[in-house]
């Protein structure tokens, strides 16, 4: 849990919480993660509602995730936990 706290902070450290990143974007933020464990936590956070996942329909297919607004109340609190540490 707390490794995967600390992967997903890199992230919205790294980009503006109000803009829309696709998974390539993301793996290039989060140095040393592996496309297979990316996935699988964008969509623990897509199933917890931290994350919205938007598909555009053109070829080849376009995928952006951005934090939803209560992704977004969350902020505050991550980035204690992150000053804690």
């Amino acid at each position: 849990m707390t490794h995967t706290l600390y992967r997903q902070r890199d992230y919205w450290k790294a980009h503006d919480v109000a803009s829309a990143a696709s998974c390539s974007e993301l793996e290039r933020a989060v140095p040393g993660i592996s496309q297979c464990m990316l996935s699988q936590q964008l969509r623990l956070l897509k199933k917890c509602e931290l994350v919205k996942r938007t598909v555009h329909p053109q070829f080849p297919p376009k995928v952006e995730y951005e934090l939803t607004e209560f992704g977004k109340t969350l902020c505050p609190a991550m980035k204690t936990l992150v000053d804690w540490r």
